[in-house]
C-alpha cells in the first residue's frame, strides 16, 4: 500500500544497463514484491517516482490472515494474472514500431497514472520524464525525444509547462 508512484523494474544483466520498466503502482495499490522477486529472481527492484509512502506488511502476518480467510490462492492468482499482462502488454509492445511503442506507453501511463481533467484531456505525473519513457517503451531518449516532439507540433501533447498533458487521447 503506498502513497506516491513507484515503478517495477527488471534488470537484464549486473550493472542496469539492460533494463526495462514492468508497471507503476500508484497511490492505494496493493503490491508484493516478495511475488515479483519470486518471478524474477535478483533483478527486479521497485524504485519511487515521486515523494511518498510504502507501508511493509509483514509476510508471514500477510500469509496469516490470507490463508485465515482462505483468499490466499486467490490473492496469488490475482498478482500472478497482473505480472503476466504486464509481461504480454511488454511482449505485445515489441511487435510493433518504435513510434507505436513510445505512443502506446505514453497512452498506458496516462491511462494508469494521469488524471483527467475536464475536456478529457490527462494531466500526466511531473515525474515521467523522457527517460522514463524510454525505459518504459525500451526505446533510446534521442528517439523518445524526436517523437514527443512530433506529438506536441501535432497538438496531441502537451509538454511545457510541466506538467505534461496529453490533448487528444483517441490520436495518441
Amino acid at each position: 500500500m503506498i502513497t506516491g508512484i513507484l515503478m517495477l523494474t527488471v534488470r537484464f544483466d549486473e550493472n542496469g544497463e539492460n533494463e526495462i520498466i514492468l508497471n507503476f503502482v500508484k497511490e492505494n495499490q496493493l503490491f508484493s514484491k516478495n511475488l515479483l522477486s519470486q518471478i524474477y529472481p535478483s533483478t527486479s527492484e521497485v524504485k519511487a517516482l515521486s515523494d511518498g509512502a510504502c507501508w511493509v506488511i509483514d509476510r508471514y502476518f500477510f500469509d496469516r490472515i490470507l490463508t485465515e480467510y482462505d483468499v490466499k490462492e486467490q490473492f496469488i492468482i490475482h498478482e500472478l494474472l497482473g505480472l503476466s499482462r504486464d509481461t504480454f502488454s511488454h511482449l505485445r509492445k515489441s511487435t510493433t514500431s518504435k513510434e507505436e511503442r513510445v505512443r502506446m506507453c505514453i497512452k498506458q501511463i496516462g491511462e494508469q497514472l494521469g488524471t483527467v481533467g475536464e475536456n478529457g484531456e490527462i494531466v500526466l505525473p511531473a515525474a515521467i520524464t523522457q527517460p522514463i519513457i524510454a525505459s518504459f517503451s525500451t526505446a533510446t531518449r534521442e528517439f523518445v525525444a524526436l517523437i514527443i516532439k512530433k506529438l506536441t507540433c501535432e497538438g496531441i501533447l502537451q509538454v511545457r509547462p510541466k506538467p505534461w498533458i496529453i490533448l487528444d487521447v483517441d490520436r495518441l
